[in-house]
């Protein structure tokens, strides 16, 4: 897959060109181009960095996000929800896309997540082909911990439901930090049990998870490293990067026009174009090419090619990503968290440790994740009655009719869901320190432990997202947790935020996203707003596809890293047999 002159790139005859050298992009790239008789192109905006401590160290988890070298630092408009502020959304800019500055998880949905694709009028895209395909992309390592530390860490997976041999290693972390088995018991007595296996379909539960890091290098694995490093001297796969914007072509795509080095160029194409610039970009390439909302679309001069309402609503509308808020507590001095590392001298002894595949940064300091149900967090029939509510009087205020009737489906999913003891509706992640968090700066010598809370399948704003952050504040509060949290050790948010009503508040103004868009080209019926079918071809045209996390229709509860394989590993057999 050499890396190309732009002359070359231009004069090749191209059966395919991707757009986008992201996650499922190289994944598709590498599939194609197995096939020596295919000669397939990939046009990449970013660069292509192979040796970034940032991007590689697993330490140094989160240093490439808002980096415009490495992420294209896009933020929401002001959101009138969490008191006027700006929203970010960072998303992966170079070969690699959002593998290379994501943290590190590779977590699945549950079974009927996936089967719920299929459900809105998707077949073949169910639980049983998107495991198959997760598995073609993994290298499993096995754990190296002993049966008693297995038992505590809640690690016992099944070798059936992990792929070997696949381009994206996997593996467990090496951190040794107590407090993850005392965060699991902590929250056994609050009913929360530990779930070893939550890859096989069912995910409720407290878990250690797979994470992309090779323990032999102690480097992270991601598309890059995967799918383009081993198949990099294939002469039929072209790449060229640093293109700046781009546009594909009209009902039948001939080509796509992109901009380098300020000129406009034309790279034409002989079987499909398809689009893999995530959730973010491929809706803005679709509308710039004149496909999308016609009300939309005239606003910007665009002439409508082919009338798709449903592209790019389908985040706004249905509100298709992860809401987080942080606590952070102070812990006892004695244990080793990422917060030495602000020490000069314990920087340069984890250095040291480094290269020998050692310390704090040679793996990942967050792996610890619990999956819980609405039961867990309250009174899930009374939020679903307010949830049913603001759903319907939502619903009424669509005018489109394909776009209701989508979103009512899902509604409908999600209502059937919410009170099911099998299904998470809120996420508590553990950071081994002191999580960045921009109002707020770890003291000298201190030690911390950050929960960050979730909500899984947002219906809209309101209470369940504070039951979830009330949750984790409780967990400090439990044995045998909070024995490891200094008195009064509870530091964000403050005794003030927690006083009345003022919790809602902390939420509204110290909030984030979880950074898992999805949905802008939904993978839904064309009655119901879909944008592409399940062949991943755009509704009225040839050969105009998608192949990213915007083709999921519904969120999941779930990180999306391990479904973003899938899907370009799914369009590879699509392709692959013609469809």
């Amino acid at each position: 897959m050499p890396i190309v002159s732009l002359k070359e790139f231009l004069n090749r005859p191209l059966d395919y060109l991707i757009v986008g050298g992201g996650t499922a992009g190289l994944c598709l790239a590498a599939r194609l181009s197995e096939d020596q008789h295919t000669i397939v192109g990939v046009l990449e905006a970013g660069e292509y960095s192979p040796n970034v401590p940032v991007i590689n160290v697993p330490g140094f988890l989160g240093g490439a996000v808002a980096n415009p070298a490495y992420d294209w630092t896009f933020y929401t408009e002001d959101q009138s929800h969490v008191n006027g502020r700006k929203m970010r959304l960072p998303q992966g800019k170079g070969l690699g896309g959002s593998s290379q500055i994501n943290f590190l998880g590779m977590v699945r949905p549950s079974k009927d997540e996936y089967d719920a694709i299929e459900e809105l009028g998707n077949e073949g895209w169910n639980w049983h082909s998107l495991l198959e395909a997760t598995k073609r992309s993994e290298d499993t390592v096995p754990s190296e911990r002993t049966p008693e530390q297995a038992r505590g860490l809640a690690i016992g997976p099944d070798p059936a439901l992990h792929g070997k041999n696949g381009p994206i290693i996997k593996s467990f972390s090496t951190s040794q930090s107590p407090v993850y088995a005392k965060l699991f018991d902590a929250l056994e007595h609050l009913h929360v049990p530990r779930n070893p296996e939550p890859g096989g379909g069912f995910a409720v539960g407290s878990t250690f998870v797979y994470n992309t890091v090779d323990p032999r290098t102690a480097t992270r694995s991601y598309a890059a490293t995967g799918y383009y490093e081993p198949n990099a001297e294939r002469p039929n796969l072209l790449v060229v990067f640093d293109t700046g914007d781009s546009r594909e072509g009209k009902r039948r795509a001939t080509g796509v026009e992109f901009i380098k080095d300020g000129s406009r160029l034309w790279v034409a194409v002989k079987k499909d174009v398809i689009l893999s610039a995530g959730s973010l970009q491929s809706p803005k390439l679709l509308e710039l090419s004149g496909i999308g909302n016609p009300r939309i679309l005239e606003k910007h001069g665009i002439e409508t090619l082919v009338e798709l309402p449903g592209v790019g609503e389908n985040l706004r509308k249905c509100r298709k990503d992860h809401v987080m808020a942080f606590t952070v507590a102070e812990i006892d001095a004695s244990l080793e968290t990422v917060d030495v590392l602000h020490d000069s001298a314990e920087a340069q002894r984890h250095a040291k440790l480094y290269k020998e595949k050692k310390g704090l940064l040679s793996t990942l300091q967050a792996p610890a994740y619990v999956f819980i149900p609405a039961s867990k967090l309250g009174d899930a029939q009374a939020w679903r009655d307010v949830a049913n509510v603001q759903c319907t009087a939502y619903l009424a205020s669509i005018n489109n009719p394909q776009l209701r009737a989508g979103l009512a489906r899902q509604y409908a999913i999600q209502q059937r869901w919410f009170c099911d003891e099998n299904h998470a509706q809120g996420e508590v992640s553990f950071y081994n320190g002191h999580f960045p968090v921009p109002t707020l700066q770890p003291k000298p010598g201190k030690r911390y432990m950050t929960l960050n809370a979730s909500i899984l399948h947002p219906f809209s704003r309101g209470s369940v997202h504070i039951q979830s952050i009330k949750l984790a504040l409780k967990l400090y509060e439990t044995e045998p947790l909070t024995k490891l949290v200094v008195p009064d050790g509870l530091v964000f948010p403050t005794k003030d935020d927690l006083e009345g009503d003022r919790l809602r508040e902390f939420v509204k103004n110290t909030c984030s996203t979880v950074y898992h868009p999805l949905g802008t080209a939904a993978m839904m019926l064309r009655d119901l707003g879909g944008v592409v079918d399940n062949a991943l071809r755009v509704y009225g045209t040839d050969n105009l596809r998608v192949v990213d996390m915007s083709v999921f229709p519904m969120e999941l509860a779930s990180h999306t890293q391990s479904s973003a394989y899938a899907v370009g590993e799914m369009a590879a057999d699509i392709i692959k047999r013609g469809a």
